[in-house]
């Protein structure tokens, strides 16, 4: 993520929205920051609720979501009781690019 981005979610202890309404994260650690992420982002960590996350396109990826994201996304985070943006917990910097 950006260094704005993390700012943000350090001040409101909240996941930021990307991109057409969707945030994009890997629990598959370190290595997919060093191959994915831009010059200049920062590695971190930290907890969501579990029936936030909605499965991304590859193994270990997932999504969150805000109210920017299609309405098909919606209903998935709705079904299975998950929330927009959801608050975060032991946001921890790991690394930078």
């Amino acid at each position: 993520m950006s260094a704005d981005e993390l700012a943000q979610m350090q001040n409101t202890n909240r996941v930021v929205q990307g991109g057409g309404g969707q945030t994009f994260i890997s629990t598959n650690g370190i290595a997919d920051f060093k191959g994915a992420a831009p010059k200049d982002s920062v590695y971190v960590e930290f907890d969501v609720p579990a029936n936030s996350l909605l499965q991304g396109g590859k193994d270990g990826w997932f999504k969150m979501i805000g109210p920017d994201a299609g309405k098909s996304q919606q209903f998935l985070l709705n079904k299975q009781g998950g929330e927009y943006l959801p608050a975060i917990k032991g946001i921890e910097v790991l690394d930078k690019k």
